[in-house]
């Protein structure tokens, strides 16, 4: 076997489908991407290659990395990394919504051990289309890029920019007085080390029907001084591949200084997130339920219990334990949909339902007036 011929017979699993252990992504497998489109890299180069193989070699060592086109209409610009645990509510939406903007081939969907059969069953036929990945740890875990070396290695070499979101996260950009879905290439296109995606939250619950999410109907959001602060602080990184081991975090914006110390002006403002924080009370209340599961502080046994909100109203009172465990407590007990804000502190947007692209100058007029240099503060 030649040189060229290694390089064409093997490739990372973030150019495959199908459902995977999270171990794999510490091998190559052996395969050659069929997408690979030779004259099309070599117009995106500005470079002749003599052979394929020679073309192929050349993307596997430099192209991937830099997110260039390798066929007309796909690149590796941008990962998006979902990590999710039973979210039969907000797949098919999140799905629908991140493969307009990047493309079904720049998802990648962290399982962390659902059980619920619907998901499963969705998880199931998406795997045919994205490539998803069986996470072992605790969801928050992944967070941690040294943790996850060898799946992060992965995400450096096979993308520019990375990101992990949440089900209930939806990405979006300001473009002129629009925000829009659409594929922010502009953006991308910049050296920007990391931009700083803040956080909208939705100031009532989305309209449901039969126990679904209604997407046809307009979602409110958030957008006072104070939401937009908290929201930069809390929401969620875009940062460049080369930088995931620097930044050791990707994931919140603020909460870890080696990220915060990366940030610039340039970083701020530019990307939103909706996030639908508030999804009403059945299903924040299984949300919040299966959040306690995971960190081992109730069973499976205690939702059938008729003790169940006596515990709750324990682990609440508890000021030993950690907040956000009282927290998912105190939405289970008391779940009330987020104090509607006044009519001028929100905005009403239809961007997750079938527009691409929609003017919304009053919010991008506060984003563009807000001073976003409190991050530089100790």
């Amino acid at each position: 076997m030649t040189k060229h011929q290694i390089f064409d017979t093997y490739y990372h699993l973030l150019e495959s489908k199908g459902i995977h252990d999270f171990g794999l992504t510490a091998l190559k497998i052996r395969h050659s991407t069929p997408d690979f489109n030779k004259d099309h890299y070599e117009s995106q180069t500005k470079t002749s290659f003599q052979s394929r193989n020679e073309a192929y070699e050349h993307w596997v060592k430099f192209g991937r990395r830099n997110g260039l086109e390798y066929t007309p209409g796909k690149n590796t610009k941008l990962k998006i990394i979902l990590k999710a645990k039973d979210e039969p509510e907000l797949i098919d939406k999140w799905i629908q919504h991140h493969g307009e903007m990047v493309g079904l081939h720049n998802i990648i969907i962290l399982d962390c051990n659902s059980e619920d059969r619907q998901y499963l069953e969705k998880l199931n036929e998406y795997s045919h289309h994205v490539l998803v990945i069986k996470y072992p740890r605790y969801y928050d875990h992944i967070h941690n890029t040294e943790a996850n070396k060898s799946f992060f290695s992965l995400i450096s070499e096979n993308s520019r920019y990375a990101a992990v979101l949440d089900a209930d996260e939806f990405l979006i950009w300001k473009d002129a007085q629009d925000i829009s879905r659409s594929y922010p290439g502009k953006l991308l296109s910049e050296d920007t080390e990391i931009f700083c995606g803040t956080w909208l939250h939705n100031s009532r619950p989305p309209t449901q029907s039969n126990a679904e999410i209604d997407w046809n109907d307009p979602l409110n959001f958030r957008m006072t001084d104070s939401d937009i602060r908290s929201g930069t602080i809390a929401g969620k990184s875009i940062i460049r591949s080369d930088l995931l081991f620097k930044a050791r975090h990707l994931g919140h914006n603020l909460h870890v200084k080696e990220v915060k110390d990366l940030t610039t002006p340039e970083s701020f403002g530019k990307f939103l997130i909706l996030h639908i924080s508030d999804l009403g009370k059945e299903i924040t209340k299984k949300r919040c339920l299966q959040h306690l599961i995971s960190k081992k502080v109730i069973t499976k046994a205690d939702l059938s219990s008729v003790a169940l909100p006596e515990k709750l109203a324990r682990l609440v009172d508890d000021q030993s334990i950690h907040p956000s465990i009282r927290n998912y407590a105190r939405k289970i007990l008391l779940h009330n949909s987020n104090n509607p804000s006044k009519e001028a502190d929100t905005f009403a947007t239809g961007i997750l339902n079938s527009a691409t692209r929609e003017p919304q100058s009053e919010l991008v007029k506060k984003i563009d007036r807000f001073d976003f240099s409190f991050n530089k503060t100790p």
